[in-house]
């Protein structure tokens, strides 16, 4: 064979892969495309451990995830400090209370609706001090209770239901 037949041989074969793997290219990127733009496409489950919401600057502004062992919804502002929390806490003295906080522009917390010791729905609403000053709850014996509490968070004044 001469080296004029192998040069001929060779460029036949190489417009036969050059023609294959385009072939292939589009094969796959209409693949991709339909895969893309099938309306109502849902699948079935996604499973992870966490999920970011980011902003158009690629800062996370949301975050689904595991805490501590439970489920957490953890809101951010657009410095990237917490605003809002809700959360199943399994280390809570009741294993799987729930709680929803509101945190101030340093992220720090300011307001937690929860599940109390008792077993009863609490509010508690805290100072710039990060001291509790306010805290409603359904107490032990399933009544209301109301304290108001002085600057330092020492008790100040307190009504109770009934019991």
């Amino acid at each position: 064979m001469t080296i004029e037949e192998r040069l001929t041989q060779l460029e036949r074969k190489n417009r036969r892969l050059t023609l294959a793997l385009v072939v292939a290219g589009l094969a796959t990127s209409l693949a991709v495309a339909v895969g893309m733009a099938a309306p109502g496409a849902v699948s079935e489950e996604v499973k992870a451990h966490q999920f970011n919401l980011v902003d158009e600057n690629g800062k996370t502004r949301a975050s689904l995830g595991m805490f501590k062992g439970g489920p957490s919804l953890t809101l951010f502002d657009e410095n990237g400090n917490r605003r809002a929390a809700l959360a199943v806490d399994p280390l809570a003295v009741d294993k799987g209370n729930s709680s929803f906080s509101l945190f101030d522009e340093k992220g720090k917390p300011r307001v937690e609706l929860g599940i109390v010791e008792s077993g009863g729905g609490g509010i508690d609403v805290y100072n710039t001090f990060d001291k509790n000053v306010v805290s409603i709850q359904a107490g032990k014996a399933n009544c209301g209770a109301v304290y108001v509490n002085k600057l330092d968070g020492s008790l100040g004044h307190a009504l109770r239901g009934d019991r």
